[in-house]
C-alpha cells in the first residue's frame, strides 16, 4: 500500500482582517487550528488554536506557518502541496510565527494513519 507523507495539522489560510487581529498585519501564512496528537507536528510541539475560540474569530494561540523549506506559504494548498510531494521519513522545515516571534521546527514526515481524509 502506498505511504502518504503527513504531518497531522488542521490548518487555516490567513485572512488579512485574522492577520491584523493577531498583530502580523499583512502576513500571508496558514493559521494552525488543530493538531492530531499523532502526527510530526504534535512531536515538533506546533501549537494549534487557544481553546474556546470560535470557527469565526482570528485563530488566537496558533502557530502560523509562513515558510516551508525557506518557501514562503501563503495557504493550505501550499502546505499540502509541500508536504505531499515528499516522502515519508524526510525532513521538512517550517518557519513559524508563535505569538509574534520567529519559530523554525523541523518535522520528520510520518505515514498518513488511514482513518484520515487526503486532506489531513
Amino acid at each position: 500500500e502506498p505511504q502518504h507523507a503527513w504531518i497531522g495539522i488542521t490548518g487555516t489560510s490567513l485572512t488579512p482582517d485574522d492577520a491584523e487581529e493577531l498583530g502580523v498585519r499583512g502576513r500571508r501564512g496558514v493559521a494552525v487550528i488543530d493538531v492530531d496528537d499523532r502526527g510530526p507536528a504534535d512531536e515538533g510541539g506546533f501549537r494549534g488554536r487557544a481553546s474556546g475560540v470560535a470557527d469565526d474569530q482570528a485563530p488566537r494561540g496558533s502557530d502560523l506557518i509562513v515558510a516551508i523549506e525557506g518557501r514562503r506559504i501563503t495557504d493550505m494548498a501550499d502546505v499540502s502541496q509541500a508536504v505531499a510531494s515528499r516522502r515519508v521519513g524526510e525532513r521538512l522545515t517550517f518557519g513559524l510565527l508563535r505569538d509574534g516571534e520567529p519559530v523554525t521546527v523541523t518535522l520528520t514526515l510520518a505515514d498518513r494513519p488511514d482513518d484520515i481524509g487526503v486532506d489531513g
